[in-house]
Parts: structure tokens; C-alpha cells; sequence
């Protein structure tokens, strides 16, 4: 069954009519991660927020996961020049505007565990190289290991867990995590 509904799974670029169902998916986990063993800490509407989704899709960095023509997943890729990112000793010396960053990676609540992950992941890193990037980078907080056994089944290489300190006041130890796109 589970294999069944993850052939439907499409991943595109996210359009301005997007924006409900995303917002609402991020929303959706916000809340569903809240003070839970796996919390991130992201707060809907400090961070993530819907008016920083709006400006994502407007510049084609979000990608949305649909089944069915629902969305389902999504997340962010860009090219932002990270400085939290220079404690980690990356393994693809590339310029930075060949080092794309994969941001507020999302699997809606009430479809997790169905397949899709994987899907939205692979797309991403498809994206990225469309984009011209030669790695993918991303970060995930060291209590999230489902995150991080996904990024690691996916290729993703861990370049160690760091200290590192949010733009929105956020400290927290992560794991810097990078995918060579050039292979």
C-alpha cells in the first residue's frame, strides 16, 4: 500500500497558490514536533514564517512534494552564504556560489513514514544540480536523528555536530551535512 501511494509522489517547483496547503504543513509541524524527543524548534510564525515562504516560492527555492495534487512536503534550496557553516571542515572545495543549502526540509504530520521523504530528498539534489551546485549542504540538530539516518541513507556525508547559533536566537548542537553532487 505504502509503496503504491509514494509512485504518485511528484516533486515541482512551489507557485504562489502553494502557499496555504505549505504554510499549513509547516504549521502541521511546528506543532506535531513542539516538545517532543525530535523537537527542532521551529516556531510557525517566528520561524518558519508564512510571509518567508511567500518570498521563497517567489524566488523559486521551494520545492513542494504533491501526491494526488496535494502537497504533502517541501523544502528550500538556495545558495545563502551560511557563515555558521565555516566551522565545518566541507569536503567539496567549491566557490560559494557552486554550494547550495537545503533549508526547512518538511514531511507533512500525517504523512510521514509512507515513502515520501526519500522522493523529496532525491528531487532536491536533482534541483540542485540543475542549479548548477557541486554539493548540497544542510544542517540538523543533533536530537533528530531520524533526519539525520535519512540524510545518511541518502549519501549525505556528516562533517561533524557543532555548536551553532540561529539567526533567530536559536543555539543548538547540529550536524553539518554535506552531498557531493558531482557524482
Amino acid at each position: 500500500m505504502a509503496g503504491e501511494e509514494t509512485r504518485t509522489v511528484t516533486v515541482r517547483k512551489a507557485v504562489p497558490q502553494d502557499l496555504d496547503a505549505v504554510a499549513q504543513i509547516y504549521e502541521a509541524a511546528c506543532t506535531d514536533m513542539a516538545g517532543t524527543a525530535f523537537d527542532i524548534e521551529w516556531v510557525w510564525g517566528n520561524y518558519p514564517t508564512r510571509e518567508g515562504l511567500a518570498e521563497r516560492i517567489a524566488a523559486g527555492e521551494l520545492l513542494v512534494a504533491e501526491r494526488a495534487g496535494v502537497p504533502v512536503g517541501a523544502c528550500v534550496i538556495d545558495n545563502a552564504d551560511d557563515p555558521t557553516y565555516a566551522v565545518a571542515s566541507w569536503r567539496v572545495d567549491v566557490p560559494q556560489p557552486e554550494v547550495g543549502i537545503l533549508h526547512l526540509f518538511v514531511i507533512d504530520p500525517a504523512c510521514r513514514r509512507q515513502g515520501i521523504a526519500p522522493i523529496l530528498l532525491e528531487a532536491a539534489a536533482q534541483a540542485a544540480r540543475e542549479q548548477g551546485f557541486a554539493t548540497l549542504r544542510l544542517d540538523v540538530f543533533d536530537n533528530n536523528e531520524p533526519a539525520v539516518r535519512l540524510y545518511l541513507a541518502h549519501g549525505y556525508e556528516d562533517r561533524g555536530v557543532f555548536t551553532l547559533h540561529y539567526g533567530d536566537g536559536v543555539v543548538h548542537a547540529a550536524h553539518l551535512m554535506e552531498l557531493d553532487l558531482r557524482a
